[in-house]
């Protein structure tokens, strides 16, 4: 799953159907991103099926059931509300998707993304790219009581390219002519991406620095 990307949009070309206007108003809502990578729980600025700009913060808020089968300090069994990044497109129709997929869309800007293989403590980091154009990622988003307004972004199989660095799962990054249906409520053709539509470099420098890459889970 990516729980680590970038949004350097000022050093990037527009990308896709994008109304002016909206690119404008991304590149404001993202200066402050500029030098620093997107983590979950941050704030960030997508593009909604109204084609508003809007802010959420990254993870739907889910609570699930304690590994260790112990009450908790509320007594219910289970863990405090951890960030879902990540959806997995084959699950459009579960119940925790299927409402967002049907009436709550978003496209997520990203310029870079990075992913970890190997063993802990030996982990190599691997980033992922278009040449530094920004492309949109299919996302949800929900309005939660607790933490207001958040987004996902939809993983599916590999493509070759990821696939080869031992890495699972690929973001569903939409071609130019699939941002518009998406959008709209339309079925892709296809979650599966093309081979060849990333960029690689592997064994870069950790982008989170000495930190372990952080994990979340998915759905």
């Amino acid at each position: 799953m990516c729980t680590y990307h970038k949004v350097q949009l000022k050093k990037a070309a527009r990308h896709g159907k994008i109304d002016p206007a909206l690119w404008n108003k991304l590149n404001a809502d993202f200066e402050e991103f500029s030098d620093q990578g997107i983590e979950p729980s941050m704030p960030l600025a997508v593009i909604t099926g109204e084609r508003e700009v809007v802010v959420m913060t990254w993870g739907f808020r889910r609570r699930f059931k304690r590994k260790d089968g112990k009450p908790g300090p509320d007594g219910t069994g289970l863990t405090a509300a951890k960030p879902v990044v990540n959806a997995q497109s084959e699950k459009m129709g579960s119940y925790m998707w299927k409402d967002a997929y049907q009436h709550r869309r978003c496209i997520v800007p990203v310029t870079e993304f990075y992913e970890w293989t190997g063993p802990t403590g030996a982990k190599v980091a691997h980033r992922f790219h278009m040449g530094g154009d920004c492309f949109f990622v299919a996302g949800l988003w929900e309005e939660s009581p607790e933490f207001g307004l958040c987004h996902t972004m939809l993983t599916t199989e590999p493509n070759r390219e990821v696939a080869a660095t031992g890495h699972d799962r690929c973001l569903v990054a939409l071609l130019d002519h699939e941002i518009d249906p998406w959008l709209d409520g339309m079925a892709l053709a296809d979650f599966h991406r093309p081979d060849g539509m990333f960029q690689v470099e592997s064994n870069v420098p950790n982008p989170r620095g000495g930190k372990r890459p952080e994990q979340g889970e998915l759905f």
